[in-house]
């Protein structure tokens, strides 16, 4: 009898030990996909800002015209690429070869971000 008491006690600790060590587990793997989660959406946040703030690439001469004539870049520089556009519209270029469309990702974006 005394035996049989001894081992359920002992039964009941391990069975106990397992059940803080499986919640114990399970409150970790919670809190880790928690802030995955929390770290996805700041990334998509800042995504999501990057884009708002920087106008969407010119896809036509029109649409590069317009956007050189309301901005707040230099007007210099706006009568330069104006000019430039111009020449490369007359000489039939396709608006996909100009500088302006193939440089726009690495030198005009951010000429032309909202403040």
């Amino acid at each position: 009898m005394k035996n049989k008491v001894i081992i359920s006690r002992v039964l009941l600790a391990v069975l106990g030990v397992g059940v803080c060590l499986a919640v114990y587990l399970g409150i970790n793997e919670y809190k880790a996909k928690q802030q995955e989660k929390i770290e996805s959406a700041i990334k998509a946040t800042n995504e999501f800002i990057e884009d708002t703030k920087s106008p969407s690439k010119p896809k036509s001469y029109e649409e590069a015209f317009n956007m050189l004539n309301h901005n707040n870049t230099s007007e210099e520089f706006a009568e330069f690429m104006r000019m430039k556009l111009v020449q490369e519209q007359s000489n039939n270029i396709p608006f996909e070869q100009t500088d302006f469309f193939r440089k726009w990702d690495s030198d005009y974006k951010k000429l032309f971000q909202y403040n």
